[in-house]
């Protein structure tokens, strides 16, 4: 029964000029909704994903408010916190260079990556550092070397500071020494 509803309707908008035009102008009406539902899909799943960059980087700048805040800061270290600032993302790569600098004073073969993918350092403003170096009786220069990263000119934070002992024996006694360090650092860009 409707197969032959369906080809009486087609030969009548067939015979008919005025409705052969609104059939054609209703299923290019028809295909013109489909597609502004995509591209409008389309265009929300967008706002909608920036909206949470939005909100993911309106949280990672209250953190960095909170952590240079000069109220939690005391007189001695207000200056180094207000002169501080953000990296731009050209300064990714040389703060490698930067970091083996600093570092081959204590190991010249330490080992010093960026944990953050390239378009997560986009998203997020921010760069994680991974660095591992052997102490050598340097524990002096170490500290030196944490205090120059303090007081650098860019907001950085240590996220993750982990030492290895090891024992060394003698016939007189057993001694700990400090043996590897592993540190990760995170450098805020703007």
């Amino acid at each position: 029964m409707d197969k032959i509803l369906f080809k009486k309707t087609i030969k009548i908008i067939k015979k008919d000029a005025v409705l052969r035009t609104l059939f054609l102008l209703l299923s290019i009406f028809l295909i013109l909704i489909f597609i502004f539902l995509v591209f409008a899909s389309s265009y929300k799943g967008k706002t909608n994903k920036n909206s949470k960059d939005v909100e993911l980087n309106i949280q990672t700048l209250s953190q960095l408010e909170k952590i240079i805040s000069v109220d939690q800061v005391d007189d001695i270290n207000k200056e180094i916190a207000l002169n501080k600032k953000f990296a731009n993302y050209n300064q990714v790569v040389p703060f490698i260079t930067y970091l083996e600098d600093l570092f081959s004073i204590i190991d010249p073969n330490a080992v010093i990556l960026v944990k953050s993918l390239e378009s997560q350092i986009f998203s997020d403003h921010f760069a994680d550092y991974t660095i591992t170096f052997k102490v050598n009786n340097n524990i002096d220069s170490m500290f030196s070397i944490l205090d120059i990263l303090y007081k650098s000119e860019y907001i950085l934070k240590l996220m993750n500071f982990k030492m290895d002992y090891e024992q060394l024996e003698t016939e007189e006694k057993t001694t700990n020494y400090l043996s590897e360090v592993y540190l990760k650092i995170r450098l805020y860009l703007s």
